[in-house]
């Protein structure tokens, strides 16, 4: 709603939960929300390996181009401090060590025996080396993000300044 790009389109479960489409970029959002308890996304985080395994999927496919896509996760989880998806915050993206967190990912699809994760693993060492560097590249975890219920306060502020008041 508050897109400083040129003719932005929201595309709603189209590619992605959320997609923002312009004539020069294109930005998929996956989200989670936890509800009933506080989460932590932790290096093994299922909310970390679902959302990978439908970008790496999407890549694989040729539905999503990591070099022109902007993949963000937005959770209300917290990134623990020494954890992969700390290195990955939308802070990070200009100063990544893209070949640390590589390693890392891979380190986890080997030694981790999560299996709720498995697809995840599996699809992440699917891509090439490239692939995996531009999909790392690519990617913003905005965590702690707010909840629905505050997403929707802030959303109708957004809209009760962005119309005209008419004579009925």
């Amino acid at each position: 709603l508050d897109s400083k790009k040129e003719n932005p389109k929201l595309l709603i479960e189209r590619i992605d939960d959320v997609s923002i489409e312009t004539d020069s970029s294109f930005d998929v959002y996956q989200t989670k929300l936890h509800i009933k308890s506080v989460a932590d996304l932790t290096d093994a985080s299922p909310d970390l390996w679902k959302t990978l395994r439908v970008w790496c999927e999407g890549i694989a496919a040729g539905r999503l181009e990591p070099e022109l896509t902007l993949f963000n996760l937005v959770t209300t989880a917290t990134a623990a401090a020494d954890s992969i998806c700390f290195e990955l915050r939308d802070d990070t993206l200009d100063d990544r060590d893209v070949d640390e967190v590589r390693t890392s990912l891979l380190h986890v699809c080997k030694t981790s025996t999560n299996k709720k994760n498995k697809d995840g693993y599996k699809s992440f060492q699917a891509l090439t080396i490239p692939q995996q560097k531009a999909l790392i590249e690519s990617i913003a975890i905005q965590d702690a993000s707010v909840d629905i219920e505050s997403a929707r306060e802030d959303i109708l502020i957004i809209l009760k300044y962005s119309a005209e008041k008419t004579a009925a």
